[in-house]
């Protein structure tokens, strides 16, 4: 099943300008683990901006899960796409790391005591799960109260697939990677 595809893909961030973006196109199938690898300001950033819809106005076409990335689908498509930032100050929401990671759900409208099962399940999976009653701005690595410095990305995966996307678009420092579930 195709579930991204993007043709013929450009975008600059100031018209005339030089493209952040030229031309790209690429088909990704159910299942697979794409990772995008390049430089600082090749365009990793952009295109992940432009296959989760918090860019737009860009020249070409994309279409996930067969739906085309315009207004009118937004809603769904980000419905079932997780996404997770690179800088934690984006993500992180709430004032304990079980509150981070409820959040997603609490959007979802899932009832309160039914969240917490699930909360459970990704703390649990992301080594989080004795963690779960405190800050996550406290999550920094440096001090030996968390268990290692991967902690921030553990939280912010956690938050992000409670959800159960079908799509997770995670954005890193040198690196991004998209992995995609039929």
């Amino acid at each position: 099943m195709n579930i991204c595809s993007i043709s013929n893909l450009s975008y600059a961030y100031v018209e005339g300008d030089e493209k952040a973006l030229k031309n790209v196109s690429l088909e990704i199938e159910g299942g697979q683990y794409v990772a995008l690898l390049g430089h600082n300001g090749s365009g990793k950033s952009t295109l992940a901006k432009c296959m989760m819809g918090l860019i737009t106005n860009f020249e070409g076409e994309i279409s996930i899960f067969g739906l085309r990335m315009e207004r009118r689908n937004l809603h769904d498509i980000r419905s079932r796409v997780g996404i997770v930032f690179q800088n934690p100050d984006n993500q992180f929401v709430g004032s304990t790391v079980a509150d981070d990671i409820a959040f997603g759900l609490e959007n979802k409208r899932v009832k309160r005591e039914d969240m917490q099962p699930i909360i459970d399940e990704f703390a649990r999976k992301t080594g989080m799960d004795e963690y779960l009653g405190q800050e996550p701005q406290s999550l920094s690595g440096r001090s030996s109260a968390w268990p290692s410095p991967g902690s921030w990305p553990l939280l912010r995966t956690s938050s992000s697939s409670t959800r159960r996307p079908r799509c997770s678009i995670p954005r890193g420092r040198k690196t991004s990677s998209t992995s995609f579930s039929p």
